[in-house]
């Protein structure tokens, strides 16, 4: 989340299966949380996030605005299409619609 830090946190290698998904806590706390848990929040306010591969080359990055509780902000369709605003749907496919069970 700063463009003078690309190194500022280290992905671990993790191998995934096609349709598998892989959830990162960014929420500066410091308490050891496994892996995938990072040494960085991102602001609800609204910031830019880069991907940066180990040379410091930008990958892809995320400029997003004011951020609301307990809705979803990615790709859609999953991982290819535009950002933005979606339903929540946590160790899933980004959908936009809800369901009801």
């Amino acid at each position: 989340d700063d463009p003078a830090n690309p190194d500022k946190w280290s992905l671990p290698g993790a191998f995934m299966e096609p349709g598998e998904f892989l959830i990162l806590w960014l929420d500066d706390d410091n308490a050891p949380q496994g892996d995938y848990h990072a040494n960085f929040k991102l602001s609800a306010a609204g910031e830019t996030v880069f991907l940066v591969d180990p040379a410091g080359n930008i990958i892809d990055e995320v400029t997003y605005t004011e951020q609301t509780t307990d809705v979803s902000y990615g790709r859609y369709e999953n991982g290819t299409g535009n950002f933005q605003t979606m339903p929540a749907t946590f160790g899933a496919e980004n959908t936009l619609t809800t369901s009801l069970i």
